[in-house]
């Protein structure tokens, strides 16, 4: 009877509830395709103040659940699509669509309803506890970002607040601090509008609009000189030809329209006349395992191409291997020459779990819809000779493995990411419901500005593009183009690492230092106060 009247104290749905979860609804504004940072300054201090007002831990959790209910239902809806490709696995659409909102919301609660007991016994006024709060929602951002808990220990750094910045110049500060860096700052701003909402004081307000304005200058002015000061390096003058796909229909594993795939690829390709040294395929373009070093649907390719003046495919593809007699398969990156031959791959590091890998495969066998995938054995920089016989490098990143912050190589030239977003998409009378796959664009190109290097994305379905060291579109072909390749030269990356490269998140470490420094002076006074 107990736990039932907990249950239903947490759990109360009234007026402030609904509020509450439409406010964390309407946060897919924030994010791309729509990128309306400044809603931030409206949605995220009404949270802080229904937290600092709530009178018990019942109605602070109740604040926290229908508020992260409603952000990780708007943010994460589309990852059920992927569960209307196949038709075998269409009744658990509506309970994955469910249950992954209902997960994160759950951890979300849990981690920031401490709040409640740090309040009541460290910091009952206003600007103490929006130092406290904002330090632990970034906390939460970040365990978030690297931890899933009961499932692995990559975390799903999806729309962290950092990534509502789209501005190509506001942006640019993350070359030395980061996405979680630049999230700590967010999280701060937005916050900082609470005491608004307690001062009447003109004088007081205006100054704290003030403040917002020139931080937020500031990382204007620093992106300007960085983009304008930096000295660049070109890597190479050969021709990429990039294939995007553009196949709004997933295969289905059908081999009469795998080939039909094929066969549009060489079509394409033959089609094409401009000077080539590189092919880019996108991942899910070729669904045939490589086994024993050899590709048949790429040897097809090669046999039925009118011309094979070039050097390299570059292709994302299953592959298998035998180890002790088991087969393991990767969900590869393959550096293939034009006789067929794989020069060097990549086996995909970070895997998704329910999607690549199903956690607990041995306890729950009945879930799985396929084979694991295996974990490659680690993340690597691939090396080709360019056609006058350089070396040039590239950091090669399959589909969810550019979504993580500073976890790859810091050498290489240039980012290549090739994926397949068409199980995320899904469409209604021709219109793309799923805000997914411009999302996933958006958190890669980050990378570029963060790493300070040129990318290259191809999608099968999605947004192919190349962006510059920078982050800023150079070319794109979005879902409905008719086009189908892009042929570009590499942009050029920045002569000398950012300092992110070099050191990684330690701007973000010394921040939170920083803010716990001024919350243990903040505490101190408060207990000095109680001595006298």
């Amino acid at each position: 009877m107990e736990v039932k009247n907990t249950i239903k104290k947490t759990l109360t749905i009234n007026r402030n509830s609904i509020l509450l979860f439409f406010a964390g609804l309407s946060s897919i504004l924030l994010f791309a395709p729509f990128n309306y940072f400044l809603l931030g300054f409206i949605i995220f201090p009404l949270l802080l103040k229904k937290t600092f007002e709530a009178k018990n831990y019942f109605l602070t959790f109740n604040t926290f659940f229908f508020f992260f209910l409603g952000f990780y239902l708007g943010n994460y809806y589309w990852i059920s699509f992927s569960f209307l490709v196949n038709k075998n696995y269409t009744l658990f659409f509506p309970i994955i669509f469910l249950f992954i909102p209902l997960f994160f919301t759950v951890f979300s609660t849990i981690f920031l309803s401490l709040i409640y007991y740090l309040k009541k016994k460290f910091f009952s006024n206003l600007t103490s506890f929006f130092l406290c709060y904002s330090l632990l929602f970034f906390l939460h951002e970040y365990i978030r970002g690297h931890i899933i808990p009961f499932v692995d220990l990559k975390g799903l750094p999806w729309n962290l607040l950092g990534y509502s910045i789209a501005n190509d110049f506001l942006v640019q500060i993350i070359s030395i601090i980061g996405i979680y860096g630049l999230t700590f700052l967010i999280i701060h701003l937005f916050h900082t509008v609470i005491f608004i909402f307690y001062n009447s004081n003109i004088l007081k307000t205006v100054t704290i609009l003030i403040l917002n304005s020139l931080v937020l200058l500031a990382l204007y002015l620093f992106g300007y000189q960085h983009i304008k000061n930096n000295d660049l390096q070109i890597i190479s003058q050969d021709k990429f030809l990039l294939l995007h796909t553009n196949f709004s229909q997933h295969h289905q594993y059908d081999q009469t329209k795998i080939l039909a795939n094929i066969t549009n690829y060489i079509t394409l390709l033959n089609n094409n006349k401009d000077h080539k040294d590189i092919i880019i395929f996108p991942e899910g373009a070729i669904p045939v395992s490589t086994e024993y070093n050899q590709n048949p649907a790429i040897n097809y390719i090669i046999d039925n191409l009118k011309e094979t003046n070039f050097n390299y495919f570059i292709v994302g593809s299953p592959y298998m291997r035998k180890n002790n007699h088991l087969e393991q398969y990767f969900n590869s990156l393959m550096l293939i020459n034009n006789k067929g031959k794989i020069d060097q791959y990549y086996h995909k590091f970070n895997l998704v779990p329910f999607g690549e890998y199903i956690p607990y495969l041995k306890i729950f066998p009945r879930l799985a819809a396929q084979k694991n995938f295996t974990k490659g054995d680690e993340l690597k920089v691939i090396t080709i000779k360019d056609n006058i016989g350089n070396n040039i490098s590239y950091i090669p990143l399959i589909c969810y493995d550019g979504i993580f912050s500073g976890k790859m190589s810091r050498t290489g030239d240039f980012l290549l990411n090739v994926t397949n977003d068409i199980w995320f998409t899904r469409k209604i009378s021709n219109f793309n419901i799923s805000l997914g796959t411009w999302q996933h664009f958006d958190h890669i190109r980050y990378r570029s500005i963060e790493e300070g290097k040129p990318l290259i994305r191809v999608a099968n379905y999605g947004i192919t593009a190349v962006i510059d060291s920078f982050g800023r579109i150079i070319q794109k072909l979005d879902f409905n183009d008719k086009n189908q390749t892009i042929t570009i030269t590499l942009p050029e990356k920045l002569k000398h690492p950012t300092f992110f490269n070099k050191y990684r998140n330690l701007i973000t470490y010394l921040l939170v230092i920083f803010n716990l420094i001024i919350l243990y002076i903040s505490f101190s006074h408060k207990f000095h106060g109680y001595l006298r």
